[in-house]
């Protein structure tokens, strides 16, 4: 009964990619390396965070003239979203003031509409992000695998990317369906390289959770093993809603490597159980 109910009141994902189109983008700002933050943009009175109109205008020591404003920007054929601000010399900057004057933050601001409120996984590649007053880490590495859980509400969404590096900036941002409450992200496990003919382990390793529900994941276990690798469980604490863990665990071989496997590559199986709910991959293993 409890199940039933808990699926009955759960939080829908969208059915659809999101995938905005056009932006408006302002910058550059001169900022220090892995600096962040909203410090270049006004703060109304009320308390509100600033909502830009095209050709609002701001104070840049970057640009030529001192003013940067926003500007329409639309994503290319493949997605991206690249700056090509103007009226900034970055041969300039650089032959001035060195390397250092050429790191930046910017700022890309779009709408999203949605009919009800709704679970997503966010894909931020090379930029941060937030949702009306959500703050979120994105891939900053564009590795594809960092997919954040977000809840987007019922009507319009503000969505802003913070963008930043050295020179101009290239990002890509969408919203994709959820397609497993909790996902198992093999693609980032911290793994060991196995040897031929060397130890059976145990070996240490440890594999990223994420939770896309709004509710805590309780009676976690994650269980590795069979097919060549020694069973076992482990409990994991509680994970909590619209979050990422990443599982410590240990594996063992039944038996050491004794030749060479197509591709040098192992899988293990994995299978993370919860109250409610399970979900598998397999993880590979290098040799």
């Amino acid at each position: 009964m409890f199940l039933i109910l808990s699926l009955l009141g759960s939080l829908p994902s969208i059915q659809d990619t999101i995938f905005p189109q056009e932006y408006l983008v302002c910058g550059p700002f001169l900022s220090g390396v892995r600096e962040s933050g909203w410090r270049n943009l006004p703060e109304p009175k009320d308390g509100s965070r600033y909502i830009p109109k095209k050709r609002d205008t701001h104070f840049s020591v970057m640009a030529t003239g001192g003013w940067v404003e926003w500007e329409k920007v639309e994503i290319d054929s493949t997605g991206w979203l690249e700056t090509n601000y103007p009226n900034v010399k970055w041969d300039t900057l650089q032959d001035f003031y060195g390397i250092s004057a050429l790191f930046n933050s910017g700022y890309a601001y779009t709408k999203v509409k949605v009919k009800k409120r709704s679970r997503a996984l966010a894909v931020a590649m090379r930029c941060g992000f937030l949702i009306n007053d959500a703050s979120y880490a994105g891939d900053i590495y564009a590795k594809g695998y960092v997919q954040v859980p977000v809840v987007l509400e019922k009507g319009v969404n503000k969505i802003w990317l913070r963008l930043g590096g050295a020179g101009d900036d290239r990002v890509k941002f969408m919203l994709i369906p959820i397609d497993n409450d909790l996902r198992l992200i093999t693609k980032d496990a911290t793994l060991p390289d196995l040897v031929y003919a060397d130890s059976t382990g145990p070996f240490l390793a440890a594999l990223p959770l994420s939770n896309s529900t709004e509710d805590w994941l309780e009676d976690v276990k994650l269980v590795v093993g069979v097919d060549g690798f020694v069973s076992d469980t482990f409990d994991l604490p509680s994970v909590a809603p619209m979050s990422f863990y990443k599982a410590p665990f240990e594996f063992s071989l039944t038996s050491p490597i004794s030749d060479s496997i197509p591709g040098d590559t192992l899988l293990l199986p994995v299978f993370v159980v919860w109250e409610g709910g399970r979900t598998e991959a397999s993880i590979k293993l290098r040799c």
